[in-house]
């Protein structure tokens, strides 16, 4: 639990330029997880009401067991994306997500926050900055 507090007070912060805002923070519209473990219990909790939660896969080498009292409780919808399939398979629509993606960071939409760059001499330092 005390993991979760801190995940959604962070998320709070961030949503609401710095200021912590517990109390009208109803939660993020869309997860993406790309980690699994134990974040994504975390993070599942942090979905508002109807959000969606998008399963890329298991960078921790853990894959999480879904709780689904949470999706039942919250309205939420949980999908698997595994692109590897999706592009053989619906290679069209594949093509177009990836240009409305793409598109979103060109027009401003999707911003990225890039808290710090590495060259690849500072590999090891990236790394440790990562696992901070």
């Amino acid at each position: 639990r005390d993991d979760y507090a801190g995940l959604k007070r962070a998320v709070a912060r961030a949503l609401n330029g710095g200021d912590d805002g517990l109390k009208s923070f109803k939660g993020v519209d869309v997860l993406l997880d790309p980690v699994g473990g134990d974040g994504f219990t975390q993070g599942l909790r942090c979905v508002r009401w109807g959000g969606k939660v998008m399963v890329l896969g298991f960078a921790s080498g853990i894959v999480p067991k879904l709780p689904l009292n949470l999706p039942l409780v919250k309205n939420i919808a949980v999908h698997g994306v595994y692109w590897g399939a999706h592009a053989s398979k619906d290679p069209k629509s594949m093509r177009e997500s990836l240009a409305d993606a793409l598109g979103m960071l060109a027009d401003g939409r999707c911003v990225v926050k890039v808290s710090d760059t590495f060259g690849m001499d500072d590999a090891y330092a990236g790394f440790k900055t990562l696992a901070e």
